[in-house]
């Protein structure tokens, strides 16, 4: 059993993926294996992964595209490490970073952590995001904005087995599962070294579903400042109306 199960969903990437799969091949940390979801892609994504003759990875193949909700809890249902971490197919890890961020879990003693990312696209690097490292400052930040970057998670397998993985929350299926960890008394918190390059790409999921993206997360965050997760049944009546 691999120590960690490095999960990232790949849907027509073939223009960064070959990076961001030598980023995690090349950890310092070697126990681990590489779950690719190809989420319906119909460039070369597949091809370009297949290349890689690696035992520690493991493709995962969707009959169409997907969505990234239903791709990542496919990976999750196929990890069998003691921990989980996130990787998107077009950013970058630090070498160091699967090894950085078990000691500082283990060290802090909490459940779902990420780091601090530098922000970058094809043409320049734009700068550095800084994100809060204990456990208060994250919860207090959380009731505004999501605090942990999703594509640097590294966090406990129980932490996604006790909340079923994630909930099909449109553009903040993150953001929503990190309340749900908080109000199921998870701990939470950044390592304060930059482990990943996270590119700035305009055809992203994050960008094309920004405006849903801003009104939803305002919904959750609304609940989680009253104590409370949204029900899924509230939310699709949310999204109703505000169609």
């Amino acid at each position: 059993m691999p120590k960690i199960s490095v999960v990232m969903p790949a849907y027509n990437a073939e223009k960064y993926i070959g990076e961001a799969i030598e980023s995690i091949l090349n950890q310092t940390f070697k126990d681990f294996e590489f779950i690719i979801i190809n989420d319906g892609s119909v460039d070369h994504t597949k091809e370009i992964i297949r290349e890689y003759n690696d035992p520690r990875i493991v493709l995962l193949e969707n009959d169409k595209n997907r969505g990234i909700v239903l791709s990542l809890n496919k990976g999750l249902d196929a990890a069998t490490g003691k921990y989980i971490a996130r990787m998107d197919a077009d950013d970058i890890s630090n070498p160091a970073r699967l090894e950085k961020q078990l000691c500082y879990i283990k060290k802090k003693g909490y459940d779902l952590i990420g780091a601090q990312i530098e922000t970058f696209t094809d043409e320049r690097t734009i700068g550095t995001f800084c994100f809060p490292e204990e456990d208060s400052e994250c919860k207090k930040a959380l009731r505004y904005y999501t605090s942990i970057p999703h594509p640097a998670w590294f966090c406990k397998r129980e932490v996604y087995e006790k909340l079923e993985g994630y909930r099909d929350i449109k553009a903040c299926e993150d953001y929503d599962f990190l309340t749900r960890a908080v109000l199921a008394g998870f701990k939470l918190g950044n390592c304060p070294e930059k482990l990943l390059r996270y590119r700035r790409n305009m055809l992203s999921i994050s960008n094309t579903n920004i405006n849903a993206q801003k009104v939803i997360a305002k919904f959750l965050s609304q609940k989680f400042r009253h104590g409370k997760a949204v029900e899924m049944e509230e939310y699709k009546e949310y999204i109703k109306s505000e169609k």
